[in-house]
Formats: C-alpha cells, sequence, structure tokens
C-alpha cells in the first residue's frame, strides 16, 4: 500500500505591490486553517516518510504549521521549484521514480495542480481544491511505478468549512 497526500497552501495574502506571487505570506485564517488540517490529517496519517514542497512562501508557511503535527523534522523536506512552475508534470514523473521503501509522501504545491493531480489519481470530477485542502489517497501497489496504472481509492479530504 502506497499513500499520497496532497495539501494545497493555505490562504494567501492580497497586499500592496511589494509582493510577488512568490513572496506572499499567509493571510491570519490561513495560518489557523494550516494548523487544523494538518491536525486533522495527523489523526488519520501518522506520519510522512518524505516530503515535497514548493518554494514559494506561502507554502512554505503552510508546510511549516501543518507539520508539526506529524513526527516529521521540516528540515527534511525537501524544496522544489518543479512544484512551483511544473506541479502536475514534476508530481507525475516524481512519484513512479520514488524508491519503494517509500510508503507515504506529503506533496504542498498550489492550483490548479493540487485539483488536477486530486482528479486523475482518484477520478474525482472536482472543478477546484480550496485553500488549505488536504487530500489523502490509497493506491493498492507495493511499486511505486505502477502508481499510473490504477486510480487511488480517496481516504479523506479536508478542508477549512468543513466541520472536523
Amino acid at each position: 500500500m502506497k499513500t499520497l497526500v496532497l495539501i494545497r497552501h493555505s490562504q494567501a495574502a492580497y497586499t500592496n505591490n511589494n509582493y510577488t506571487d512568490f513572496t506572499k505570506s499567509l493571510t491570519e485564517q490561513g495560518e489557523k486553517d494550516a494548523d487544523h488540517i494538518g491536525l486533522q490529517v495527523s489523526k488519520v496519517i501518522n506520519k510522512p516518510d518524505i516530503v515535497y514542497i514548493s518554494p514559494a512562501t506561502r507554502t512554505l508557511t503552510t508546510a511549516n504549521l501543518f507539520l508539526k503535527h506529524f513526527d516529521f523534522e521540516v528540515e527534511k523536506a525537501i524544496v522544489d521549484n518543479n512544484l512551483y512552475e511544473n506541479g502536475c508534470y514534476f508530481v507525475k514523473h516524481l512519484l513512479p521514480s520514488l524508491d519503494n521503501k517509500i510508503n507515504t509522501v506529503f506533496i504542498f504545491g498550489h492550483n490548479p495542480d493540487i485539483t488536477f493531480l486530486f482528479s486523475y489519481y482518484t477520478g474525482s470530477q472536482r472543478k477546484m481544491v480550496p485553500s488549505s485542502s488536504s487530500i489523502g489517497i490509497n493506491f493498492n501497489i507495493n511499486d511505486w511505478s505502477e502508481i499510473d496504472n490504477i486510480n487511488g481509492n480517496l481516504i479523506f479530504f479536508y478542508y477549512p468549512e468543513m466541520k472536523l
């Protein structure tokens, strides 16, 4: 069994022109949501074996708040610019190449990539995944290279508007 957890960054602040898309911070509500959703996911998933994070400020902050609920040192996460620039392509090529000792992968990224990956790996027809969402998908495989051959099973889809 392999598990993929997709996490969309929390709500970004839209402030003045001093910020680029890459350097946007989170709103106060976005920070609360990242912490809350991380706590909820920690009740279902023990800990990730590996974590990939987009280097955008809002995604790094989301990951730090989320991961404090897991037995995982944030410093061991892999920050990869491909998740900011080419998320779908990167993840679709990354997963089949993972070492099979890895069973649980967390990916912190952006829309539309997270929505596309959710649909791609589950068959969901969801049009948009809200900010701060977390999606857990199990694959009945032992080898990551088999991931494109089957749809995964949705184990959870948490988002801030849910009453958890």
